[in-house]
Formats: C-alpha cells, structure tokens, sequence
C-alpha cells in the first residue's frame, strides 16, 4: 500500500506489482502506510488519518471525522500495536483501529514530528518542545521526560533498553528506557514553627540519569501539595509527619520530615507594660474629668441657665431724705464709662 502526492492511495500485488485498487482521500499523502490486520493506515499533510481495507480499498473510517477541524499536517508514520495505532501532529495520538476512535491523547504543546519507538509496555518520542518523553501505550501517562536545549524531529530508535535520537544541535541522545537508579533527595528532618506560621519546605533532588522529576507532598494534616517546595501553615498546634515522593516516571525517593508546631503566643516587654499603665491612668482621669464636667452643666440648667448669662444684683439708687433722687449715683450695668446728669444739665 503507498500513497501519492496527488492524494490518491494504491494497492500493489507484492508479486508483480499489479494495481489491485485505489482510494482517493482528498490530501497529499504524507506518510508510509502503517498495516494492521485487514486495515491500512495513513497520514496526509491535510491532517488526517484514513483506516483503509487492504483487500479493496474502502474508506473504512477518517481522523478528525470530516465534521471535525483537521489536526497538523501528520509528518509521522503510523505506528500499531494491539489493536491500536499510534501517530504525532500536535501531541501524540492513540486510536482504535477497528473504528478510528480515538483512545487517548498526549499534549505536548508543540509538534511531534518523528515516529514514536515502540517497546514493551512504551513509547518514546522526540518534540519539538526539546523534550524526549516515554509514556504508557495504553493509557498516555507519562513515565520520564528529559530535558534537552535543542529540537527533535527524528525518529526515535531502540536498542535493548536504550533510545537514540538525534537533536537539531548535531548530537546524538541515548537514554536508558528503564531507569536503573533512584532519584537522590536532601531535604531536612526536623522544622519547627508556631501555629498560624507558613514553613518552607526546602528540597533539593536531583536524577542520577537526567531525567525530570515530579514531587508528591502529604502535610500529614489531610493536605497535600505537587510543587517543588511548597508553603504551608498549620493551623493547630502539635506534631506532624511530612512525606515527600520524589520520582523519575519509574523509581521512586520518599523522604520523611517531622514539623513541630508550637502554640501562637504574644509576648510584652516591660516598656509595653509600664506604656500600658499609664495609658490606663490618663484614660481613667480624662473620663472622671468629663464626668465632672456634665454634672456641672445639669446643676446650673436646673439654676435657670448658665453663670455668664445670671444677672448681676443691682445697688439700689440713692435717695434724698425727702425722697428727692440723687442723681450723683447711678446703677453700674457695667464697667464703662456711664452718662451722668443733673436736671437742666447733661454731661
């Protein structure tokens, strides 16, 4: 089975090289036919996958359906096993092939350009993300990545346990599929804090093999935590068991850290006491002082007003023997200067 520029797919007896069939899919054909059972499969610069049957050239189904968006160009052969085929755009796709469902989908968040290596219970592949990945072929999880500063677009070859593939940089990488060593952890033992208190936990880890590594935190609280080195606050004082799990895809390091939490307390110097004291006292009299004050108020209002508003009491004016008024003495309203006079003269 090979197909064409011109999008159309043939059929060719091995023997003699006699056109058995052809299948028009409407796109380029950009990869080799990948062979499962009855089923012929292959990619087109469209971004389609199309399951053909082998002994006539029917379309037996198309990946994206033609309802659907097309994916990237699929720049990669095919690949099948156990009844499911394998192929990279953007990301690494799993289909059935009996149907052309897809089974599951690993995003990369850049194009996979080389056809994936398929061994044992893997797949390893290149991106152009510099990554190198194995992942789990039934279900897409990811084992092991590793990190590179260049671009894969070739395909990934196998040898025993080992993977090759070349970078865009002109090296070549070989990487042990099975990882024969543990992650290596320095992490303390003992922490101590109050109650309220964020901890940091520090860890430093490292894999002998350069592999990249994920980390599983349990607080010992019922509370966890996926990031390097978290911060977390205990709310409730005691003594806690932390475990961290470090892994590599498929070795394991646990590391086991005791965080002794102490009740929160406030403490006062005696500067803030005697401070304090006194701040007492000042409030203390500046209420009696108030007090004072209102009760002075009511008393003069039940006088009939206030001191500067009683009148003052008036000397009676002077009279003569014969009851004639003297006009030398005149009621004061007030400290000024008063007008006095006499009958017939005023001054």
């Amino acid at each position: 089975v090979v197909g064409t520029e011109g999008g159309t797919v043939y059929g060719i007896h091995r023997n003699d090289g006699e056109e058995l069939w052809s299948t028009d899919v409407g796109s380029p054909v950009s990869t080799a036919a990948c062979i499962s059972g009855s089923t012929a499969m292959v990619g087109t610069f469209g971004g389609r996958v199309h399951g053909l049957n082998i002994g006539d050239g029917e379309l037996e189904w198309t990946y994206p359906n033609p309802a659907e968006p097309a994916l990237d160009p699929i720049l990669t052969t095919p690949v099948t096993n156990s009844g499911l085929v394998y192929f990279g755009a953007d990301g690494l796709y799993c289909l059935e092939v009996r149907n052309g469902l897809r089974a599951w989908h690993h995003a990369t968040g850049d194009t996979v350009r080389g056809t994936p290596a398929l061994v044992e219970s893997y797949l390893v592949f290149g991106c152009y993300d510099g990554l190198i990945r194995c992942i789990d072929k039934n279900t897409g999880r990811v084992i092991w990545r590793y990190s590179s500063d260049t671009i894969f677009r070739s395909s990934v070859s196998i040898d025993y346990d080992k993977a090759f593939i070349g970078g865009r940089d002109g090296k070549l990488y070989a990487r042990s599929i099975l990882n024969s060593k543990a992650p290596v952890v320095n992490a303390p033992y003992v922490l101590e804090s109050e109650a309220h208190d964020s901890v940091l936990f520090e860890i430093s880890a490292s894999d002998p093999e350069g592999n990249l590594l994920t980390y599983s935190w349990d607080f010992g609280d019922g509370n966890s935590s996926n990031e390097e080195s978290p911060l977390y606050a205990y709310p409730v004082p005691g003594e806690y068991t932390v475990e961290v799990t470090v892994s590599d895809g498929t070795k394991n390091k646990k590391h086991t850290i005791t965080v002794i939490v102490n009740p929160f307390e406030t403490t006062t110097t005696e500067g803030d006491e005697e401070g304090l004291s006194w701040a007492i006292i000042g409030a203390g009299a500046a209420g009696a002082a108030i007090l004072i004050v209102i009760v002075l108020i009511l008393f003069m209002r039940t006088r009939g007003g206030r001191p500067e508003e009683m009148p003052e009491e008036q000397a009676e004016p002077d009279h003569g023997v014969d009851g004639t008024f003297d006009g030398s003495t005149v009621p004061a309203e007030d400290e000024q200067t008063q007008t006095v006079w006499e009958e017939g003269k005023i001054s």
